[in-house]
């Protein structure tokens, strides 16, 4: 069962040196102390001896316009430190200068119509992962560049070539090209990069 010291309770100086303690009503599944100088709204509580409760708080302006939604938090000193900022666009902007933790036991979706980009200037880590990743148009890039030297050199060159080869019973000599000949390969690598994944490309 809950407490009464479960509850959110703010100490408040009603007049100069004079505290009292009142507990802080809003908004169900909304745990947000207020700040030692912050100023409240205070309400008696009919045929209680003048015990009080906090009804709001006295906030700030973070610039949300009228239709929108700033949820934010502050540091000791009163500084916004993080907020996350419902638009009347429909956009969700999440901001802060530390780090952003999504945390879950089952699955987490990201889904999305459009685009999904991931920033960072440093690196991406996925799956507690230490290899480093392989960049597919590269791999594609090298492996054609491969492909066309081995075509030259089987053309142009192993082809072309010849051996001197001794004929029989007469004992002469014969210069003669590879039999069976070189074959071009016709190996494609043009399926080998999704276009789904991105990743930065060479000395990005």
């Amino acid at each position: 069962s809950v407490k009464i010291e479960d509850f959110i309770i703010n100490t408040i100086e009603k007049r100069l040196n004079y505290n009292i303690t009142a507990n802080t009503y809003g908004p169900a599944g909304d745990d947000s102390p207020g700040l030692s100088d912050d100023r409240v709204f205070l309400a008696s509580i009919d045929q209680s001896q003048g015990k009080m409760v906090v009804l709001g708080h006295l906030s700030v302006t973070q610039g949300a316009e009228p239709g929108e939604k700033i949820i934010y938090s502050r540091d000791d000193d009163g500084n916004t430190v993080a907020k996350i900022y419902f638009q009347k666009d429909g956009k969700l902007t999440i901001e802060t200068d530390d780090e952003i933790n999504v945390l879950g036991s089952k699955k987490i979706i990201i889904d999305g119509t459009e685009d999904v980009e991931i920033k960072s200037d440093a690196k991406v880590v996925l799956q507690n992962g230490t290899s480093t990743s392989t960049r597919g148009d590269e791999i594609q890039t090298q492996l054609d560049q491969m492909k066309t030297d081995l075509n030259n050199f089987i053309n142009t060159t192993y082809n072309v070539h010849t051996h001197i080869v001794p004929q029989t019973p007469s004992g002469t000599t014969v210069s003669q090209t590879p039999v069976p000949p070189g074959t071009s390969t016709t190996a494609s690598f043009v399926n080998i990069t999704t276009g789904k994944v991105l990743l930065p490309g060479v000395g990005e």
